[in-house]
């Protein structure tokens, strides 16, 4: 989530848009995936994940606001980059075992659906065409993170 850290410069790539991933689902890989989410609430100021952590689920946010958030502790200072509804955190995270480079705080109340990440994984065995589009978001980012790295090298 965090692109690069520079003095005095942070670069955040977007979440995931969950239409991107999940829209056009079959009537049944929808029911499947409900089955597998956890309905969950933060309240204002709640620490979803923290940078460091080892990612354990995906998450999905359905109400409220939340900030990408990137700790400093060394400067004593962080930044934030709001983000909006229907927007999926972890999912890289969890397909690659990387810790998060960021955290997530809730602005104000949130709700989100939770899918633990063996669940997430067992998921895509069995849903080829969420595989196929999550290769073609996954690749949109790269490209998107590439032109952004370029673009802001100076």
């Amino acid at each position: 989530m965090l692109l690069e850290n520079r003095p005095g410069q942070i670069f955040f790539y977007p979440p995931i848009p969950a239409n991107e991933l999940l829209g056009g689902l079959s009537d049944r890989g929808r029911k499947r995936l409900g089955t597998l989410m956890q309905h969950r609430h933060f309240e204002s100021d709640e620490q979803i994940f923290s940078a460091g952590d080892m990612p354990r689920s995906i998450y999905l946010l359905n109400r409220g606001r939340a900030d990408l958030v990137a700790d400093y502790r060394s400067q004593m200072s962080s930044a934030g980059c709001p983000v909006g509804l229907d927007q999926l955190f972890g999912v890289t995270e969890v397909l690659s075992g990387h810790k998060f480079s960021m955290g997530l705080r809730a602005v104000t109340s949130c709700e989100f659906e939770v899918i633990e990440r063996s669940d997430f994984v067992a998921f895509l065995h069995k849903q080829p065409e969420v595989c196929f589009r999550l290769a073609a978001v996954l690749s949109s980012l790269y490209q998107r993170t590439v032109t952004s790295l370029k673009l802001n090298k100076n």
